[in-house]
């Protein structure tokens, strides 16, 4: 588990390894994956275009949280990331987690 303690906890390197990672383990490619980082460095939102994929499950989408949820680092008593599944513009499925404190909500 990875559990954060400096100031910067979410940076570019994290944010660009969640979207290879996502990109390597589903149907989306890179292009597809896109990030914000959020709360001083505490957060990172990731977005994924679902347009032009047909075979994405629910259970598909659990797994890259699943997958996010090990890459990102946890802080106590807040989230630490969000995925967004968005579909011709819309966002049609969430998930988020990395609170050490409640770590199932949101998976």
């Amino acid at each position: 588990m990875i559990v954060a303690r400096g100031l910067q906890m979410v940076d570019n390197e994290i944010a660009q390894n969640c979207v290879s990672e996502i990109a390597k383990h589903s149907p989306f490619g890179k292009e597809g994956i896109s990030f914000e980082i959020q709360d001083d460095f505490q957060f990172v939102l990731l977005s994924v275009v679902t347009d032009g994929v047909s075979d994405v499950s629910p259970l598909d989408r659990k797994r890259i949280a699943a997958l996010v949820d090990g890459i990102v680092p946890k802080r106590s008593g807040e989230y630490s990331w969000m995925v967004n599944f968005t579909l011709n513009g819309k966002i049609f499925d969430s998930y988020f987690g990395g609170d050490l404190l409640s770590p199932d909500s949101g998976l």
